[in-house]
């Protein structure tokens, strides 16, 4: 592989299976390292192989996340949107090292159309958030995995204009008047903005705490 790349942190792992593989965004599209691959200590994609092309124009600034055993993939280009895609259909082919390392895939689903700046997803509550998109101001674009391979919209907090990143959790305190509600902490432009996401058609800000961390 020639092509520019950048390298999630963290392992796809199958939970009915011991298959683990490394998600790679590709300035093309997506792929994923399989283990016996990096011990070959080969700078290429291997084993399960080229994923996916990219929904729309090639674009080097991506992100991917996994749910439920689905690879949810993201791209800072107009009409890309949310490409899923469903990791049983890698099984077969981990630790194959007998056949061809490349492999080409199709998306299982596709989540609108927008381009996506960055994606979080909390575990917890089975909700999406796509960040930096047109929708929203920029701002948190919540959608229900409850069925994983299809997700649902189900709200905006666009309050405070552009988000770059987030961390979504079920708060567990020590302030009582919040514990075991969704609260997602939003990394915007020159602020953490602190919001209660708990009932999506209704996110309310709780607090936006000021930064200045730009260098010239």
């Amino acid at each position: 592989m020639t092509a520019p790349l950048t390298i999630r942190t963290g392992s796809l792992y199958h939970r009915k299976t011991t298959a683990r593989f490394t998600p790679v965004q590709l300035y093309t599209g997506w792929g994923c390292l399989d283990p016996p691959a990096l011990s070959l200590r080969r700078h290429r994609v291997h084993a399960c192989g080229y994923a996916l092309q990219t929904a729309s124009r090639k674009e080097i600034w991506a992100d991917v996340k996994v749910f439920a055993d689905h690879a949810y993939i993201v791209r800072e280009s107009e009409g890309h949107g949310v490409q899923i895609f469903d990791l049983a259909v890698l099984r077969p082919y981990y630790n194959d090292t007998t056949s061809s390392p490349l492999r080409s895939f199709s998306t299982t689903f596709k989540y609108s159309d927008f381009k996506c700046h960055n994606l979080v997803i909390n575990e917890e509550s089975a909700f999406g958030y796509a960040v930096g998109t047109p929708t929203c101001s920029g701002g948190l674009h919540a959608f229900d995995l409850a069925d994983p391979s299809a997700p649902v919209f189900a709200g905006c907090f666009s309050a405070d204009n552009y988000t770059h990143d987030a961390q979504c959790v079920i708060y567990a305190g020590p302030d009582m008047r919040y514990t075991g509600s969704e609260i997602c902490f939003a990394l915007n432009e020159d602020t953490l903005t602190v919001v209660d996401v708990s009932d999506k058609s209704d996110m309310v800000q709780l607090g936006r705490f000021e930064y200045n961390c730009i260098l010239d």
